[in-house]
């Protein structure tokens, strides 16, 4: 490993860190979600929270989102990990729809990197 590929790989963890420590730990279980750009991630995990707050059930939302992306497997299982993680983390119920949202927009663009 070369010194500069060393310290990208540094200022990745710290801002991992940076990124997940904005909800509290552990807020946020990030996702590289295939075809989806990290603002579409965001705007899921919104989306997800949000309809969760209005009585959708963890059922009703992975099935939700397999019926809509039924051709991709890849996609489906980083999505229903995010959808998980929101609906298992006791933390995310006093976050805002907008935090929560941006949180998964900025850890995804941590994972994809420059």
């Amino acid at each position: 490993m070369s010194l500069s590929t060393s310290m990208l790989h540094l200022v990745r963890i710290a801002l991992s860190f940076l990124v997940v420590s904005a909800l509290p730990a552990p807020a946020i279980a990030a996702e590289y979600v295939p075809g989806m750009t990290c603002h579409e991630v965001g705007g899921f995990a919104e989306a997800v929270i949000v309809e969760k707050s209005l009585g959708d059930s963890l059922k009703e939302q992975i099935s939700g989102m397999r019926q809509s992306i039924p051709a991709y497997p890849r996609t489906q299982a980083a999505l229903e990990k995010i959808i998980r993680s929101i609906y298992a983390n006791p933390a995310l119920r006093k976050a805002s729809p907008d935090d929560v949202g941006k949180a998964y927009e900025r850890a995804c663009m941590v994972l994809a990197g420059p």
